[in-house]
């Protein structure tokens, strides 16, 4: 509905067209509605209809060159090299096929976004895209109580862009920045009468879908976000105690599974899913190392680790198949345990 409406409204102001095409692309319908990517490739479509849109109807004065759009065009050439050299050439190229698409199409909206009100309208599509994922994990999670893993968005499995825990709770307080930009500075959607409350809702619905999802990284992300907004603030003192009488209003209502599972943050290595990361880092630093012209897309399927716990036993890490190609192996002590991680080559291969 809101696609169709922002495409209608494209007839009468074209530019509107490339704001349909920032809500496919943040919002992703065809993920939340499979059936719809079943139909039509919206992505697309809308991508098409928004670069004719500003070739026959909205095409004026080219701005000048930045600095931006060079990077954005070094960006998709660079990618384009590396997958020529891809370790997983099949993966690289299918991630290549989308990634490439939307770098060039990214280079379109300088051309087009070229007033404060076309990019004030744009923030505002970002963050209602944005919002629209986080809204039903704040609901579900106030209304079950959320859990690790669960299924609380749009998104009918837990995992890509909307569905993802981790991923949702961080982005939802790396958009905060905006709201507060909206809310001293729209033109479109200014912040008084029952806008000022909605611009007021994000803060809380960002922490009651982090809340549902036990995301570590959202509870970070909270925290970068919570010092930011008081080191700008201009009343310190009382936001300070706003943000301490939220938390302490919030922790005794959290049961012991999230507070079991939060707290491995500053225990990662008894935590599987933490010590992976970690471990996943290492990895990717020593490959950048030996690979500075990087290994493409998907390359992160190389890795493999194994670390040992401080109670002695082992905990496994990969994100390839099972038949990873790996050469040697580089071991590293850190704290109480010993890690390793098996790098990529083509040379021999591990079952």
């Amino acid at each position: 509905m809101i696609w169709g409406s922002l495409v209608a409204l494209g007839c009468a102001a074209p530019f509107v067209v490339s704001l349909a095409y920032i809500w496919v692309d943040i919002f992703q319908p065809q993920s939340v509605a499979p059936t719809i990517a079943a139909m039509m490739p919206i992505s697309m479509v809308t991508a098409l209809a928004a670069i004719m849109a500003y070739l026959l109807a909205d095409r004026g004065p080219p701005p000048r060159l930045g600095l931006l759009t060079m990077l954005l065009v070094a960006w998709a050439a660079w990618m384009t090299l590396t997958t020529t050299w891809a370790i997983f050439p099949d993966y690289a190229w299918k991630k290549w096929d989308w990634a490439f698409k939307t770098a060039a199409f990214t280079t379109l909206l300088p051309f087009v976004f070229t007033s404060r009100i076309r990019i004030e309208a744009a923030l505002l599509v970002f963050v209602c895209a944005i919002m629209s994922n986080v809204l039903p994990f704040a609901v579900k999670t106030a209304i079950t109580g959320g859990g690790y893993g669960q299924q609380l968005g749009l998104v009918p499995v837990n995992g890509g862009w909307g569905g993802e825990g981790s991923t949702l709770s961080t982005y939802a307080f790396a958009t905060l920045p905006l709201v507060t930009y909206l809310l001293h500075h729209s033109l479109i959607a200014p912040g008084r009468g029952l806008m000022r409350y909605a611009y007021y809702a994000a803060p809380a619905l960002a922490a009651i879908a982090t809340i549902g999802t036990f995301a570590r990284a959202g509870v970070i992300a909270g925290f970068v976000w919570a010092v930011l907004a008081w080191w700008h603030s201009r009343r310190k003192i009382a936001l300070i105690f706003v943000l301490l009488g939220g938390v302490a209003a919030i922790l005794p209502l959290m049961d012991e599974a999230w507070t079991a599972r939060i707290l491995t943050i500053f225990h990662a290595r008894a935590d599987d899913s933490a010590l992976g990361r970690i471990l996943s880092w290492q990895w990717t630093w020593d490959f950048a190392m030996r690979n500075p012209g990087g290994g493409g897309f998907d390359a992160y399927r190389a890795s493999y680790a194994v670390a040992t716990r401080p109670d002695g036993t082992s905990s496994r890490s990969t994100a390839s198949p099972r038949t990873t190609s790996i050469s040697r192996c580089w071991a590293s002590r850190a704290g109480s345990g010993s890690a390793f991680s098996c790098p990529y080559s083509p040379s021999s291969s591990l079952a």
